[in-house]
């Protein structure tokens, strides 16, 4: 494996400023919640940082990217402060949300052989538990992934300037707090060369996931003009299934239920689920030859994706959030899995 001496000058800046943040141990005097926003001088992207290892679990900075990544980290922090948080992680998990990047401090064994390469021929030298820097990119709906050399770059940036402004924090922990409003956070701006400090209000709003229809399959369902009958339950949720080698997105479980708890289908989903839960969907009403009369999710991910089918193909949908009907299969499909895949499906 050869890497290019561009890339490895990249690398080098990017390691510089990962051992100069780990240095400065910001997670001693620095909360998850102190976000403060560093803006990438090429793209205008913000980048809002929040370091964690306040509690000695796990030494990071995460790096949200936009708005999106904003409000990615909102959604983790609500899911983490539930107080039915093991439930909530049946029906959502932190891959949904996340769109960031992330440098964390890990042992020897995290490292790639790539990684360990370069780190070799850069002459750096790592020892000891939490002081490997790992760096990763997060997608919404995917597994983490090395970064691209334009993220490196801004990575390195990152890291940089957080530097900087956690010194100043160290001199004065009231810097982050703006005097009259609480919605402005600390954004790092680089104007000509020179970077400096201004105040900034993030325009937090929902993400809502699109869904990509197969139109053909649509018209085909509609034109079997099918009865409407009954509730169906169903949603989409993220299940820790066995992975392929390559696989990138993360796999997810689609059950359709009866009213009664009953089992109609249950299909699995290593793709992309803004194409392939509405499919699924589709296939299943030409399989059961029949359309819901109404249908309930129990999250708003599900909600989005079938609400164009509901439309066209006139069938009720409700958000059921509290109390989700889905939940007690869910659970017993988790339950079941520790047992292995196979015992499952053969089970009556």
């Amino acid at each position: 494996m050869t890497i290019a001496t561009n890339l490895l000058d990249d690398y080098q800046k990017l390691y510089l400023a990962s051992s100069r943040f780990a240095s400065l141990k910001p997670w001693e005097f620095v909360n998850e919640e102190d976000i403060f926003g560093i803006q990438d001088p090429k793209t205008g992207t913000i980048a809002y940082c929040s370091i964690m290892g306040h509690l000695g679990e796990f030494y990071s900075l995460a790096a949200y990217l936009g708005v999106e990544g904003l409000w990615g980290f909102i959604q983790v922090q609500k899911l983490s402060e539930s107080e039915n948080f093991e439930e909530q992680m049946l029906l959502s998990h932190p891959f949904e949300f996340q769109n960031s990047l992330i440098v964390s401090f890990e042992d020897r064994e995290s490292q790639s052989k790539k990684s360990l390469k370069i780190i070799k021929e850069l002459g750096l030298k790592f020892r000891g538990k939490a002081a490997w820097p790992l760096f990763r990119r997060y997608l919404p709906f995917h597994f983490p992934k090395e970064p691209n050399i334009d993220q490196i770059r801004f990575l390195a940036i990152i890291l940089e300037q957080a530097c900087q402004v956690l010194e100043k924090i160290k001199q004065d922990p009231s810097i982050l707090t703006h005097p009259s409003n609480d919605e402005n956070l600390l954004l790092r701006v680089c104007n000509d060369g020179v970077w400096e400090n201004v105040w900034h209000i993030p325009e937090i709003h929902e993400m809502q996931i699109k869904p990509k229809l197969d139109l053909e399959l649509l018209s085909k369902v509609q034109w079997q003009n099918l009865p409407h009958q009954g509730t169906w339950i169903t949603d989409c949720s993220f299940t820790h299934l066995p992975l392929s080698d390559n696989q990138e997105t993360c796999p997810f479980l689609a059950p359709i239920l009866s009213s009664d708890g009953s089992l109609l289908n249950l299909e699995f989903i290593s793709g992309d689920i803004s194409a392939e839960f509405p499919k699924l969907f589709l296939q299943f009403c030409i399989k059961s030859a029949s359309l819901p009369e109404r249908v309930i999710v129990s999250t708003k991910k599900s909600f989005f994706l079938l609400q164009p089918l509901s439309n066209a193909l006139s069938f009720s949908l409700e958000l059921q959030e509290e109390n989700a009907p889905i939940l007690p299969f869910l659970t017993f499909f988790e339950e079941k899995m520790l047992n292995g895949l196979d015992d499952f499906l053969q089970s009556p």
